[in-house]
């Protein structure tokens, strides 16, 4: 084991030379200004050398090797040993004391949020699945290529019983966006959009995930696009559909569910393998749609 006492005695000895040089100076301080000031100069260049010893043992830990190294501390190591454990403990209670008065304000800012999140989750949990039989409800809009068709639709829609939200007119992506928007929010509601050949607003439309919006121009096509596809948001043409026709394909599209047969009788091509690949697709389906929003 190295023995360490040795240099710190030494270093003892040497603050101890300054003390004494120092007390030495301050004693000759008498005098003029001019006679007093090499001792003054002298003085602070003594305390100076201590302070810096001091230092050097608290940062190169000389204070504590006499008691590693099983040697007895002196009276000024054991009083130096003491006085760094009492301000351990100081900071260390210090610490406690704010971690737990954080402690406390974090508690009382998180319980609003446990709350509301547990909540909103049980009352989702608890909320009833919506009712495949009940009539959905229907947001609709236009752009001005369409609203003729939009209105008389609407119209017939509210004269049924339907729950219809007319967005109005305006450019057909923005209409296709707050429609989109809409049946994304709702749990049991459908779209329908109009405008000059219905494309338009079913590219938009199909943009947002979980909206399956299908351009048709006759009472085929939107019962496939039900029973295959499990469309949720009908496009027209305002100058492709008359509003006779469009009515026909409107009330197709509203009453074929998804994995029936599309009319009756079923057409020759409906089958069970048919009918089982189109209820099974959806995780594939999922997967394609993942992989195409990371681009």
């Amino acid at each position: 084991m190295t023995n360490v006492a040795g240099p710190t005695r030494g270093t003892e000895r040497a603050d101890v030379a300054d003390r004494a040089a120092s007390r030495t100076c301050a004693a000759r301080r008498r005098g003029s200004p001019r006679r007093r000031e090499p001792y003054v100069r002298e003085s602070h260049t003594c305390a100076a050398r201590v302070h810096t010893r001091a230092r050097e043992r608290v940062y190169t830990g000389a204070a504590f090797r006499p008691l590693a190294s099983g040697h007895p501390p002196s009276k000024a190591q054991a009083s130096r040993v003491a006085s760094a454990s009492r301000s351990a403990a100081r900071a260390m209670e210090g610490f406690v004391e704010t971690f737990q008065a954080l402690g406390k304000h974090l508690v009382l800012l998180a319980v609003p949020f446990v709350v509301v999140h547990f909540g909103t989750k049980y009352y989702e949990t608890k909320e009833p699945p919506p009712d495949p039989d009940a009539p959905p409800r229907i947001f609709a809009g236009a752009d001005p290529f369409g609203e003729d068709l939009k209105d008389a639709l609407v119209a017939r829609l509210r004269k049924k019983g339907y729950d219809v939200v007319d967005g109005g007119t305006g450019a057909y992506y923005d209409v296709a966006s707050t429609v989109a928007k809409q049946v994304q929010r709702s749990r049991n509601g459908r779209g329908l959009l109009m405008c000059g050949t219905g494309m338009g607003m079913g590219i938009v439309a199909n943009k947002f995930t979980g909206v399956r919006a299908a351009t048709v121009e006759n009472v085929d096509a939107a019962r496939c696009s039900r029973a295959i596809n499990d469309s949720n948001v009908l496009c027209l043409g305002g100058k492709m559909t008359s509003p006779a026709d469009g009515a026909k394909i409107l009330d197709a599209w509203l009453a074929q569910k998804f994995g029936i047969a599309p009319g009756n009788p079923a057409p020759a091509w409906w089958s069970t393998d048919v009918e089982t690949f189109v209820k099974g697709k959806w995780p594939a389906l999922e997967k394609v749609e993942a992989e195409s929003r990371k681009h």
